[in-house]
C-alpha cells in the first residue's frame, strides 16, 4: 500500500464510473452537478487567494 493511498478516497475520479457511460449510456447527473459545484467553489476560492497575493 502506498503512502498516498488515502488520497484516492478524496479524488473525484474514484467515484466516476466510466464504463457505465460507455456500455450502458448512463450518466450520473447528481455526481456531475457535485463535481461542477466543487470546481466552481475551488476556482472562486483560488481567484480570491490569488488576488490577495503580491506578485
Amino acid at each position: 500500500m502506498s503512502d498516498y493511498a488515502w488520497a484516492g478516497a478524496v479524488t473525484p475520479t474514484r467515484y466516476l464510473d466510466t464504463s457505465a457511460v460507455l456500455v450502458d449510456g448512463q450518466y450520473d447527473v447528481v455526481g456531475a452537478v457535485v463535481l461542477l459545484a466543487a470546481t466552481t467553489v475551488l476556482v472562486a476560492l483560488s481567484r480570491r487567494v490569488f488576488a490577495r497575493r503580491d506578485l
